[in-house]
């Protein structure tokens, strides 16, 4: 429903770019899958996530010890998660690596403390769906009774 605002109050090159680069984006994955045979890790997750899909897991606590029914996947999974988060020497590590050395380079020196915060924040969200898939949900903080 909120298509029709946009486009009614957008200037003619937004609206045509709005509705063209998603289609182009979509054809050149599927291009790039059917021509090679392989697929990145954009594809990667959403693939994983199709397929959980169909074993009933809606939300992140039904991922709870997927590693105990479908190990592989959740393997794939994890290592999808952790390049997301850029940890070494995975692929989003690279990326984020040369994208921060890029910007100091060419002195745009407030942009990569900030990308450095925000990697940070990815990593403890990308980091948590890993962890409940291999170990299960966090127990209860069991406490010492006061006296």
């Amino acid at each position: 429903m909120w298509a029709p605002d946009i486009y009614e109050d957008s200037p003619t090159p937004v609206t045509a770019f709005l509705s063209i680069a998603p289609k182009i984006s979509i054809s050149h994955c599927f291009y790039d899958l059917r021509s090679t045979g392989r697929h990145g890790p954009n594809e990667n997750a959403f693939a994983i996530v199709l397929a959980l899909r169909q074993t009933r897991v809606k939300y992140i606590a039904d991922l709870d010890a997927l590693a105990k029914t479908n190990p592989i996947l959740a393997i794939t999974f994890s290592i999808t998660m952790f390049s997301y988060a850029g940890i070494p020497p995975l692929a989003g590590f690279c990326s984020k690596f040369y994208l921060f050395f890029a910007a100091l380079g060419c002195g745009a020196y407030f942009l990569s403390p900030v990308g450095v915060v925000t990697s940070v924040i990815g990593c403890w969200a990308a980091g948590r769906l890993p962890r409940v898939s291999q170990f299960g949900r966090p127990k209860a903080v069991l406490r010492a009774p006061d006296t």
